[in-house]
């Protein structure tokens, strides 16, 4: 297996000829975060650290949101990891990994799965709250025209049609907290957890403001 920093590189440079179709918070930069908050919170344990770089750059690649053709990318991730010499059981598992990290999978996880899973899906979620977690929440409504806050409406309605940026704080993001895996991870959430509650109300503050 390649050492820590040629495997990065190389996943990188992957990522830069794959990563298509993208908004900005699905982009490169936030592959990087979710590596370094892997990185952060797999120094505490005993894990293959090869998978851990690698599924946590390429986490995105093959995610539907953004691909077309499934088949075609996932055969060109396939040949990209064999050329880096991981084995048909990493392989596996690597696809394991990013099948499962989705906010959508996580009742179907069980104490059994992966150290390496739940670390990766730990530093995805961490990077989808807070500061940075909030800028790439508008930054996906706006790619998918969304509205900002749909103030007429109940705030927590369920109609898909009545989707807004700030529904989405309700929907999936305040619950992140309650969701990690690792203690590390929940001790990093408190403080972006926090802010968010901090911004929705200011954000409310000034969206009913009264004259």
């Amino acid at each position: 297996m390649k050492n820590k920093i040629l495997l990065k590189e190389v996943c990188l440079h992957f990522l830069k000829e794959n990563l298509n179709n993208v908004d900005p918070g699905h982009d490169i930069l936030h592959s990087v975060r979710v590596f370094n908050l892997s990185q952060k919170i797999a120094q505490n344990y005993t894990v293959k650290n090869n998978l851990i770089i690698a599924a946590s750059l390429l986490h995105d690649v093959a995610d539907s949101k953004f691909s077309d053709n499934q088949e075609f990318i996932k055969n060109k991730i396939y040949t990209f990891l064999v050329n880096q010499n991981f084995n048909h059981s990493e392989i596996d598992e690597f696809f394991f990994i990013i099948e499962n990290i989705s906010f959508s999978k996580n009742s179907y996880l069980t104490d059994e799965c992966s150290l390496e899973l739940k670390i990766i899906q730990d530093a995805d979620r961490l990077d989808a709250i807070g500061a940075i977690g909030i800028a790439r929440a508008f930054s996906y409504g706006g790619f998918k025209n969304r509205p900002i806050f749909c103030s007429v409406n109940n705030l927590y309605s369920k109609n898909p049609e009545k989707n807004s940026t700030i529904q989405h704080f309700y929907d999936k993001l305040l619950l992140i907290k309650n969701l990690l895996n690792t203690p590390e991870a929940k001790q990093l959430a408190e403080k972006r957890h926090n802010f968010m509650h901090d911004f929705l109300n200011e954000f409310y503050s000034e969206w009913f403001l009264q004259i």
